[in-house]
């Protein structure tokens, strides 16, 4: 794991006036991804709370409410880990893409998503000070494979009828508001365990 789990927020408040703007999670920015590997407590009525490598993985998970796939959506993940080290996000992304979703997934997803950031960036204090670092800057979650619900398109795509700066940014939104929670020490962000 990536940092040692806090469940208590204790940041700077102090953050730069207007901040920088993110547009892509990648290099320094990297923390901020879904992908990331930082410890993230998660549970549910099916699947007990506990801790999770990154945030991909209980997000597909929350997908479907069958314990048996969530089964195999883990030894899938764990799988892929074991036979090449840092592969298990992107398998249980490409696993997820199959899912029939549950039949309020659609309805359910953002409070799944913001639960699951709010607890990453409280838990892992590193992160937490990576979020706050950037002020008031803009947050978007660029991306060049079309998830124009999370994030934003980098680039025209005409043959899918994709328009660069089109897209939702709803990750990037959670961010934002979860830095303005960090920086109000609001105590609610991390799931005790």
């Amino acid at each position: 794991m990536a940092s040692k789990s806090d469940p208590k927020p204790n940041f700077s408040l102090a953050s730069p006036p207007g901040g920088r703007s993110v547009r892509r999670f990648q290099e320094a920015d990297r923390g901020f991804s879904n992908m990331y590997w930082a410890p993230v407590a998660w549970g549910d009525e099916v699947t007990p709370i506990g801790l999770w490598p990154m945030n991909e993985l209980p997000y597909v998970l929350a997908k479907t409410p069958l314990a048996a796939q969530r089964d195999e959506g883990m030894a899938l993940f764990r799988e892929a880990e074991r036979t090449a080290p840092g592969s298990g996000g992107m398998a249980i992304y490409r696993w997820g893409k199959g899912l029939i979703v549950r039949s309020d997934w659609y309805a359910v997803r953002d409070a799944v998503m913001l639960a699951l950031v709010r607890d990453k960036f409280a838990r892992n204090r590193a992160l937490g000070e990576l979020l706050l670092a950037t002020g008031e800057g803009l947050i978007e979650e660029g991306n060049d494979w079309g998830d124009l619900y999370w994030g934003v398109a980098l680039g025209d795509d005409p043959e899918r009828g994709i328009k660069a700066g089109s897209g939702r940014n709803r990750l990037g939104q959670i961010l934002m508001q979860v830095r303005g929670e960090l920086r109000r020490g609001e105590a609610h962000l991390a799931a005790a365990l």
